[in-house]
């Protein structure tokens, strides 16, 4: 379930399923199955985020919708969705400022005592929550399609030996 650093993890019991269904397969088949079942679990949070940032906010310079990404690691078993980090001497532009969006700021003034607002406009430190609410609730329908995906994984694997 999802934790309050926006991390998902499976619990003991699709675990133990998952590492029942595994061992059945070769270790090619099951690197294959993983990556493929983890890209599809984030890329279900991934389209979340899309859709809550579009909906709740204005688009400025578009930044941050091209921004977003995922990533899967193949040694590890693990996903990771967000944004990418800008590098404008590479010409990347990214979306460094999605936490700030996401979550809002506080109120903020220079030394010289000029106000300068807060990220979420007169309503300091609740931003629009569109990568939060996503991870949360998403996550559990991220997870079914994680498993999904392994069986479908399974499946095909089965029909191919037959």
């Amino acid at each position: 379930m999802a934790k309050s650093d926006l991390t998902i993890t499976l619990d003991e019991k699709d675990y133990q399923k998952l590492t029942s269904l595994l061992n059945g397969m070769s270790k090619i088949d099951q690197d294959k199955a993983i990556q493929y079942a983890l890209n599809q679990g984030m890329q279900v949070i991934v389209a979340a985020g899309k859709t809550n940032l579009s909906t709740r906010n204005k688009v400025v310079t578009g930044n941050l919708k091209r921004s977003f990404a995922l990533r899967v690691n193949k040694k590890k078993a693990y996903a990771l969705g967000g944004f990418k980090r800008s590098a404008p001497k590479k010409g990347i532009e990214g979306g460094n400022h999605a936490h700030l969006v996401d979550r809002g700021t506080n109120k903020r003034w220079t030394k010289t005592g000029a106000y300068r607002g807060s990220v979420s406009k007169g309503n300091p430190n609740t931003g629009s929550g569109f990568w939060t609410d996503a991870v949360n609730s998403q996550g559990p329908a991220a997870l079914n399609k994680l498993m999904d995906a392994v069986y479908d994984a399974l499946e095909e694997i089965i029909k191919r030996n037959s």
